[in-house]
């Protein structure tokens, strides 16, 4: 059986970044003292956003070669509106124009450089009128469905259609009505990568509990789910979220007895939800089902 490898790499915030101790070359001081700073200093944005500004430098570079011209750091007010105008013409949004904007002032800051002013009037006077033509703009895309109860029920229909064993079937349906009924992201829930996980960030066994609650002058089981830096609080923070059976077809506590009750293989220390042959579920692949 596969068992996915700890790593503490994939945590919300890394020592990657644009920062090393060359971004601090006038300072007087050890080697290890200026990658210190850097390190620090790239714990300041999480490892998504360091993703998004790397692809803002990467196109920098490229629009540099094809349009054959310099762009050295720092950066003039012409080539800031250069790389707008090429952004644009490459058809993003002004919200995904702003962000590498944004990368810009942070491609800035680990040179050492001075910081132009990259968001000038003109600038921020066309991320504007893109912003209006994007809201305006007829785009043929499909709609994202809402899930609601009949949906979730044609989604259980799919599942028990489906060639997979009795194990999974029951883990996604666990999944996709725990999804449900808790207002859950699933990354708050599924693994990021099927190879390794975060014990910090990842759910794992330990964090789902049955407990036995009083209500209206009778005893239920609930569903008690510790998340782990949930997006709304604190980093490194646990939210307990109390989930409550609906006693019909949907009921995510009758969904994780089932699931449990026919789960050989499960282990508090790793990841929660794990197909029958160990592979953590994830939320590329639910979506790839879906």
């Amino acid at each position: 059986m596969f068992t996915p490898a700890v790593s503490l790499s994939s945590t919300k915030y890394s020592p990657s970044g644009f920062f090393d101790a060359s971004s601090f070359p006038q300072l007087a001081l050890p080697h290890d003292w200026k990658a210190l700073l850097a390190e620090t200093a790239n714990h300041s944005l999480c490892t998504r956003t360091w993703s998004v500004y790397k692809t803002a430098t990467n196109l920098l570079l490229k629009c540099s070669r094809e349009l054959h011209m310099m762009m050295p750091i720092p950066l003039s007010q012409d080539n800031v509106l250069i790389f707008t105008a090429y952004l644009l013409n490459r058809g993003l949004k002004s919200s995904t124009i702003s962000s590498y904007l944004a990368g810009l002032r942070q491609l800035h800051l680990s040179h050492g450089a001075s910081i132009p002013t990259i968001r000038s009037d003109i600038v921020s006077q066309i991320l504007k009128g893109k912003a209006n033509i994007d809201s305006v703009s007829t785009v043929h895309r499909p709609k994202r469905l809402p899930v609601t109860p009949s949906v979730l029920r044609i989604i259980k229909i799919e599942i028990n259609r489906s060639f997979i064993s009795k194990h999974d079937k029951r883990l996604l349906w666990f999944v996709s009505t725990l999804a449900f009924h808790g207002s859950f992201r699933m990354g708050e829930l599924l693994s990021k990568n099927s190879s390794f996980f975060d014990p910090n960030v990842t759910l794992l066994g330990k964090d789902i509990s049955l407990k036995n609650m009083l209500i209206n002058s009778s005893y239920v089981d609930i569903l008690a789910i510790s998340v782990k830096s949930p997006k709304t609080g604190k980093p490194n923070s646990t939210t307990i979220v109390d989930v409550f059976p609906t006693n019909n077809d949907l009921c995510p506590v009758k969904a994780y007895i089932n699931w449990r009750n026919c789960t050989t293989s499960y282990n508090n220390s790793l990841p929660a939800f794990r197909f029958g042959s160990g592979l953590p579920l994830t939320s590329n692949y639910l979506n790839s089902q879906l």
